[in-house]
């Protein structure tokens, strides 16, 4: 039997504040287009709330994802997250900038993976 194509997901996090701790930069925001899992990679930054500017590329891998003091597995859009991402830590993230890219592996059962703290701070 074949199985049809999944269709690709478009990641955007609407970024609210950012902080680096060693090898990893954790990012707060709120989803705003499509669901977004551990594995999925971001491959750009770009200014956000209409600002003018060309998009910065990056590479991304959401380790873990961290909403309302739990650990997911996955999340849906619109909600506030914060994400603990490994790869280009380094790279400019300003508040109001957008996180992008694009998945296509399939969601998961939706599990908690136990409690966990902030590691950036809301302005």
């Amino acid at each position: 039997m074949t199985w049809p194509a999944q269709a690709m997901r478009v990641l955007v996090l609407q970024v609210e504040a950012a902080a680096i701790e060693g090898e990893r930069l954790f990012a707060a925001g709120v989803l705003t287009v499509e669901p977004v899992r551990v594995g999925d990679f971001f491959s750009g930054v770009r200014p956000g709330r209409g600002a003018l500017g060309p998009e910065q590329a990056c590479s991304l891998r959401v380790e873990r994802i961290l909403w309302h003091g739990v650990y997911v597995t996955w999340l849906d859009c619109h909600k506030p997250v914060e994400l603990e991402l490994s790869g280009d830590v380094r790279i400019n993230l300003p508040r109001d900038a957008e996180l992008c890219g694009e998945s296509n592996p399939p969601l998961e059962a939706f599990e908690t993976l136990g409690r966990g703290e902030r590691h950036t701070s809301r302005r």
